[in-house]
């Protein structure tokens, strides 16, 4: 067995976070060993301290001077750590094989989940898409607006992750499919979105927002041409700080993107062309129906920016560097307890509001004193006073 020379041999089982010895205490016989293999010292680790998670080569370090008196370089705990998580949280190559009975476990414990794989000309992993039923079922409920974003692993083999996701009824992130590939390129997204409608369904409207990658409007294009296309507020603001150098032009724009009525739109557009108007020409061009509020085609609601997706991202970002099995795992698991601990909250609510909504139809009592509500139809309605006036409309549920 490899390392045998240098440790006693080892049970290969991995229990939770523990690995099982067969004979001897390790530590009474480290005296006698000058110099240690990362192996022996992973293996070591993990029978006196039993958890890797979180964990990064300092505290390999430090545990072992602490615990045994050992004194080890950068380099041997780095390599020590990495194989902990190999023998815990599997290899590389292990997730990718493991795949297709992980999924099919997937499917019997959640009925009516959409997933695929699909391999390279040569019977290699190119992508995988995973959508749970659950995340499907409750898609139904809500408003149809998608935000789509991609991250980058750091595994051994890198590639994407791609998510899709929504906002629940308490304004709070609600998953709705993953997507693992290559790169983030045209053909990965539009192979993203072929899944999709299984998920969504073809009904109007629909609204997708993501950033200005080409490939996703390449791919929208082709897959959802009936969709509205949006794009996040946050990427305009970010390209006029540093291509414009407009940082103090930002309130201007952010009033523009937010506007409620044409009026409004116009005047914050004005003064920007006053104040710049190189900045003016790029929102022009960036199309107007994309980036504003008051000019969207479709129904997008308060979502103005990717932040949804890029939250799920950043939730998942300790499992990134994982085997693809162990990330999906992890992924399951925390999506199971967002759903749990929102089903709590729920049953204990005292009105059919969620509590978001509870807390925007709470309006200070002198505040709806100064309002008055003229009626355009049966279900517009004109409503002045507060911070603006507006049209409500309430078959549509926006304000105009």
């Amino acid at each position: 067995m490899e390392g045998q020379s240098e440790c006693e041999t080892w049970d290969k089982h991995v229990l939770g976070n523990k690995v099982c010895r067969k004979t001897y205490m390790l530590g009474e016989r480290l005296a006698q060993r000058r110099h240690c293999t990362p192996k022996y010292v992973g293996r070591l680790f993990i029978d006196r301290v039993g958890i890797i998670d979180g964990l990064n080569p300092q505290h390999i370090t430090d545990a072992m001077k602490n615990m045994l008196g050992m004194t080890l370089d950068y380099t041997t705990s780095y390599r020590a750590l990495l194989y902990t998580q190999t023998l815990v949280k599997g290899s590389a190559e292990d997730g990718y094989s493991r795949l297709p009975s992980y999924l099919e476990q997937i499917s019997l414990a959640n009925p009516d989940s959409i997933m695929a794989i699909e391999l390279d000309s040569i019977n290699r992993f190119k992508y995988l898409f995973l959508a749970c039923g659950a995340s499907i079922k409750g898609f139904k409920y809500q408003r149809r607006v998608i935000v789509v974003d991609g991250t980058h692993l750091s595994g051994k083999y890198g590639g994407v992750m791609l998510v899709a996701a929504a906002q629940e009824e308490n304004f709070q992130i609600f998953p709705l499919a993953f997507g693992i590939v290559d790169a983030e390129d045209e053909p990965s997204w539009e192979w993203f979105f072929t899944k999709m409608p299984s998920c969504v369904s073809d009904e109007q409207p629909l609204v997708i927002v993501s950033d200005r990658h080409v490939a996703i409007k390449s791919a929208c294009d082709k897959v959802f041409p009936w969709a509205t296309r949006g794009i996040c507020y946050y990427l305009i603001q970010d390209n006029i700080v540093k291509k414009y150098k407009g940082k103090h032009l930002l309130y201007l724009v952010k009033g523009a993107a937010y506007a409620h009525t044409v009026s409004d739109f116009d005047r914050y557009m004005a003064e920007i062309q006053s104040a710049n108007p190189d900045l003016a020409t790029y929102l022009d061009n960036a199309d107007v129906s994309q980036w504003s509020r008051l000019y969207c085609q479709g129904d997008r609601y308060n979502i103005k920016t990717s932040n949804i997706a890029e939250s799920i991202n950043s939730a998942q970002k300790k499992a990134r560097g994982f085997s693809v099995q162990f990330m999906l795992e992890f992924i399951r698991e925390k999506l199971g307890k967002w759903f749990w601990k929102r089903r709590e909250d729920a049953l204990s609510l005292p009105t059919q509001h969620s509590r978001g909504v509870e807390y925007l139809i709470d309006v200070p009592s002198e505040t709806v004193d100064t309002m008055t509500v003229q009626p355009i139809n049966g279900w517009r309605f004109f409503v002045k006073g507060g911070k603006i006036d507006c049209v409500v409309d309430l078959e549509h549920e926006k304000c105009d």
